[in-house]
């Protein structure tokens, strides 16, 4: 059971468990928060502030052009594909000294990344030779640098230079600068918290994508329901891989960056508030995106899909993702219903529909008047999801708990995406 809330002040707590017998009207959950990185020297945004945008030109103007602003394209690729409006964050650019000494071979991680991808921003010395920098989204260790030369990650920070130190002092170090995704994802939290519904960062970087969990989870806390999506990683061996959360608040997607090196994770962003609660993004596909820059076979898609992980095809036109499921386990039975993206979100609003209805009678006569009068207005609200073919059923009781306390028993049965069909076609004589 997951709690929301609690009951030491005046207010609503909400008791949300896996049931299946457990936006609406005013709207679906559609309204998307996306962090990523922009060429603030370009753009009239600043670090760390959320800013509503309504158009591709209003992006590029606040982030930077499309070609040299992650933010700017996965915020108008959201756009495309409709969503609307759009809350975006850009984040800080920060500069920072690793000292190498201590590097015993070719290859190693940079203390921070994602890193700017500039190599004029970047000084990598190794017994005090500078080298050249050459990024790269491969594994830089599968790399052969020429002489001078380092390559590097720029979203893992990892890196492979042409030579060991041999000297051991300090005229080896790397210069650079890095984004910081863990404030702009904590911003946006703060500044639109209460607004959107999906919050989305545009890196895969691992400490990012762990800071965006735990924003989805401290949002929750406080009845701010947000389902937090991103990349599950780079270059990933399928069959050793192992989903790192266990929530259905996040939704992991593998691949997720074009051939280019473009992220799609604002066009996926886009899409899931698209469709709401209406439909899931299963097998759904998005023209405009030629190809991601990994090809899965079909044994790599079923282990991601074991994974939780949504696999991403490379199907003509344009990429198509083939599953929906949340980062929950097959031990996690607290949320064993919410394991896909549809369900998380039909979830999310009923459990809004009934905290928004019953926060408006705290402070009221805790008479059965109006008891019956929340239950009908809850009620109410419920049949428009049952209207829309979000919810199959739905039952409801208000009753006194004690002299200051409601009990609001809410039982609902969600409808889940469809995700099989066994045909069966006999071929011969028809009666």
């Amino acid at each position: 059971m997951t709690q929301i809330g609690e009951i030491g002040l005046p207010g609503v707590q909400a008791n949300i468990d896996s049931d299946r017998s457990f936006s609406i009207a005013d709207g679906a959950p559609d309204d998307v928060g996306l962090v990523g990185e922009a060429d603030l020297s370009n753009g009239t945004a600043e670090a760390n502030t959320v800013y509503e945008i309504n158009t591709q030109g209003e992006a590029k103007e606040r982030f930077g052009a499309r070609s040299d602003s992650q933010l700017t394209k996965n915020v108008q690729d959201a756009l495309q594909v409709g969503a609307y409006p759009v809350y975006a964050c850009a984040t800080e650019e920060k500069t920072a000294t690793d000292d190498l000494q201590d590097l015993s071979g070719t290859s190693g991680n940079l203390d921070n990344s994602p890193i700017k991808p500039d190599a004029s921003t970047v000084t990598f010395k190794i017994d005090g030779t500078s080298k050249s920098t050459v990024f790269t989204l491969d594994d830089p260790s599968t790399k052969s640098p020429g002489t001078d030369e380092v390559y590097i990650n720029h979203v893992n920070g990892k890196y492979e230079v042409d030579a060991a130190p041999s000297d051991g002092t300090d005229n080896d170090t790397a210069e650079y600068t890095h984004f910081d995704y863990t404030s702009a994802i904590q911003a946006m939290g703060d500044q639109e918290g209460e607004t959107i519904d999906i919050l989305a960062s545009v890196t895969e970087e691992t400490s990012s994508v762990e800071a965006l969990k735990d924003e989805v989870l401290r949002l929750e806390d406080n009845f701010n329901l947000a389902l937090g999506l991103a990349g599950a990683g780079l270059n990933i061996v399928t069959a050793d891989y192992s989903n790192p959360f266990d929530t259905s608040r996040m939704q992991l997607l593998y691949p997720t960056r074009t051939d280019s090196g473009d992220s799609i994770i604002g066009a996926y962003a886009g899409l899931r508030a698209t469709l709401g609660i209406s439909e899931s993004t299963m097998r759904k596909r998005i023209r405009f995106l030629d190809s991601v820059r990994k090809t899965l076979t079909e044994s790599d898609k079923k282990n991601m899909d074991a994974e939780n992980v949504v696999p991403v095809e490379n199907r003509s036109p344009g990429v198509r993702f083939r599953s929906d499921p949340t980062c929950v386990s097959d031990e996690n039975t607290d949320e064993q219903n919410m394991r896909d993206g549809l369900s998380r979100l039909i979830v999310d609003a009923i459990t809004m529909v009934v905290h928004e209805v019953s926060e408006d009678f705290i402070g009221k006569l805790h008479s059965e008047d109006n008891r019956n009068a929340m239950r009908a207005i809850i009620s109410k609200r419920l049949s428009e999801l049952v209207e829309r073919n979000a919810v199959e059923a739905y039952t409801i009781s208000v009753t006194e708990q004690d002299a200051y306390t409601a009990d609001v028993n809410v039982g609902v049965e969600t409808v889940k995406p469809l995700r099989n069909v066994i045909a069966n076609v006999t071929a011969g004589e028809v009666e």
